[in-house]
């Protein structure tokens, strides 16, 4: 049986998200602690009180680059994705509160969002406290690993740069396109190394920053390249673990190229995504052993449809009851659309995963009128609750408001005689209804990607 669960969940309105709750449940936090959210569309991440929804903190796109980040009045401006809370302990005697985030231009001026120097990303980390940038990138420097030309033909004279002979595709592969999250991994005085999901070139680079550069050195690329990759399109998330010897990659990718192999057309679309756990040993080999996908769910199939419908943020977690369990956001699980990304409608889904083994449990629901719409984010809290984050909708001209939720996630046993994945009926599908204890939050926020659990 799954044990009690509380969970979270952000919804999106227009406006400022200061003092925004409705809620009058007497829930209490499992700790003191305060929310850090990105507002995608709302030039902003923040911190906020959870059972008020009072800002704490905030800081605005604009100050970084005021003629850039402006807001959505203007033809340009940025869009925020995920932000992080991390403990710099480069100088161990002086640790230091950041938050880590991944933002990107956007130039509408010219009528498209796919121009050659659209949705190239930042990656930020700056002090909590006093917003001072700590370090930050845009370029990429391919040229120290092998077999490079594969992945970026990069300028000879300055390998952070791409060569002058490169149509707009090769720009992008060069560069960050539409960066979704970076998580760190190691770091020293003069340098700091991370994951970074780049998005919009279906990839994930490891990278090693020196601290004084604006130019981080790729040294692993998980993408197409390796068999294992298959036709998975558009990662959106990541979490990453050491297990043993075993260093562990979590993710989501929102959707998948078709594949029209003989026997192995598996029916991918743009909004047919999945749920993905990559390991590679850290020890064998001396360390150089590759990465290899351990599961991915719904599982493979060549001969009907196995996907979900515009996956988002995933969180791995243990429960009280002792096994491991996977929760995410399935962004358009209960959508009433007749195929992948079309319709709206949300729901939170939960695996439980032993011996590396996905077994699907359901996909929860908020009763209506509290539906999610779009659902991007759900993130187990320290109580066993979750912080789950509702878009509204996946991108502008969102009719549909955005809030946080304290939810209670039903207890249940493993789902029978269905695989989870997505069909226009639902009939592969459990759903499970929860009890809502506390939100809306953050009523006046413009499109909310992600929200996360920090000290205060």
């Amino acid at each position: 049986m799954l044990p009690a669960f509380v969970a979270l969940s952000i919804a999106c309105t227009r406006g400022h998200p200061s003092d925004a709750s409705d809620s009058t449940s007497a829930w209490t936090p499992p700790d003191d602690g305060l929310i850090l959210a990105s507002d995608l569309r709302g030039n902003e991440w923040f911190t906020a009180e959870p059972t008020t929804g009072a800002i704490v903190d905030e800081l605005w796109l604009n100050t970084l680059e005021p003629d850039v980040c402006v807001d959505e009045t203007t033809d340009h401006y940025c869009l925020l994705f995920q932000s992080r809370d991390h403990i710099s302990e480069a100088d161990p005697a002086n640790p230091v509160d950041e938050i880590v985030f991944t933002y990107a231009d956007m130039n509408l001026s010219d009528g498209t969002d796919d121009g050659r120097d659209d949705l190239i990303s930042r990656v930020y980390s700056v002090d909590r406290q006093t917003h001072a940038t700590r370090w930050h990138f845009q370029n990429l420097d391919f040229s120290h690993i092998s077999n490079s030309g594969d992945y970026c033909t990069w300028d000879p004279a300055d390998p952070c740069q791409a060569d002058s002979s490169v149509d707009d595709h090769g720009f992008w592969a060069c560069s960050l396109h539409m960066a979704h999250d970076a998580v760190i991994t190691d770091e020293t005085a003069t340098s700091v190394g991370m994951w970074v999901v780049d998005s919009r070139n279906s990839r994930m680079l490891h990278v090693e920053l020196d601290r004084s550069s604006t130019c981080a050195v790729v040294d692993t690329v998980i993408d197409n390249h390796i068999p294992d990759w298959d036709i998975y399109d558009s990662v959106n998330s990541m979490n990453r673990w050491t297990d043993g010897d075993n260093d562990n990659l979590l993710m989501s990718v929102k959707g998948s190229f078709p594949d029209a192999q003989t026997g192995q057309h598996q029916f991918g679309e743009s909004s047919a995504g999945k749920i993905i756990q990559w390991r590679r040993d850290m020890v064998a080999n001396g360390g150089t052993d590759p990465w290899r996908q351990v599961w991915e769910f719904p599982p493979m199939s060549t001969t009907e449809e196995s996907f979900l419908s515009d996956p988002h943020g995933s969180n791995r977690f243990t429960g009280a009851d002792g096994h491991n369990y996977v929760v995410f956001a399935h962004s358009l699980g209960h959508s009433d659309g007749t195929t992948y990304g079309d319709g709206t409608g949300g729901s939170i889904g939960l695996l439980r995963v032993d011996d590396d083994v996905p077994v699907y449990m359901y996909d929860a629901l908020l009763p209506k009128p509290d539906a999610l719409q779009f659902p991007r984010d759900v993130t187990p809290l320290a109580d066993g609750s979750m912080l789950v984050t509702d878009s509204g909708c996946l991108g502008d001209g969102c009719q549909y408001e955005t809030y946080d939720w304290i939810v209670h996630l039903p207890e249940a046993d493993p789902a029978v005689g269905v695989s989870g994945a997505w069909r226009a009926d639902h009939s592969q599908q459990v759903f499970r209804s929860v009890d809502v204890l506390h939100g809306p939050l953050f009523k006046p926020a413009n499109l909310l990607f992600s929200s996360e659990w920090i000290a205060r």
